[in-house]
């Protein structure tokens, strides 16, 4: 579920990062600890100096094929597979999927990001970044970036980082304190039942979305 945490001696967790935006991309900056923004500003000026870019939408079709090829290259390798997977059909079921990433300038992506877009703001599910062959670059925060910067221009007012986040983000993000309770059988039927109550609830209104929660 996340991280553990007590209050009043009753254990809760910390699931989703919550990280508020800014009205501009510079006022998010500004915003940011000294050494972060640094970061920030001179990975994104070193990547644009290569001629590397940034691609602000791609097809769920994209996004499956460049997180297969990027898998085995990132971090995320040690990832269960079936976890993976149903992150991407969860991507794939909403209605407003959100897919972006990093391309070299020979046309290899680089970095990917998924999730979906919420009314207010926008929900990263994974990202999966090629570490093996640009660890020094530091990919996944000119990521972050690029959709910080792309989130702001769109006027929305969060970014929800599925299951938190770490640094740097951690430093900026909230998380709504939560209990989780985990109701299971081993049987077929009920396990059909969670993985599509999980495919289809992201795409519920909010006012409708807290069952299925409890259900997945």
């Amino acid at each position: 579920m996340g991280e553990r945490i007590e209050y009043h001696d009753f254990p809760l967790g910390k699931s989703h990062a919550h990280l508020p935006l800014a009205d501009t991309y510079d006022q998010f900056l500004a915003g940011l600890g000294s050494t972060t923004r640094r970061n920030f500003r001179h990975y994104r000026r070193r990547f644009e100096a290569s001629g590397h870019g940034f691609e602000e939408h791609l097809s769920i079709d994209e996004l499956r094929s460049a997180a297969h090829d990027l898998r085995p290259k990132s971090k995320l390798a040690q990832r269960q597979q079936e976890k993976f997977e149903r992150d991407l059909n969860m991507i794939a079921a909403a209605s407003q999927p959100l897919a972006v990433g990093l391309k070299h300038h020979n046309g290899e992506w680089l970095a990917v990001i998924g999730g979906w877009y919420r009314p207010d703001g926008a929900v990263m599910c994974f990202q999966c970044n090629n570490e093996r062959d640009f660890g020094p670059d530091s990919l996944s925060v000119v990521l972050r970036a690029y959709l910080v910067e792309l989130l702001i221009r769109r006027k929305l007012e969060e970014l929800l980082i599925w299951h938190g986040t770490r640094q740097p983000f951690s430093r900026y993000a909230s998380y709504v304190p939560m209990i989780g309770v985990r109701l299971d059988r081993p049987s077929y039927s009920w396990r059909a039942v969670r993985r599509l109550v999980s495919m289809v609830g992201p795409r519920l209104p909010e006012r409708l979305a807290t069952n299925p929660r409890w259900i997945a």
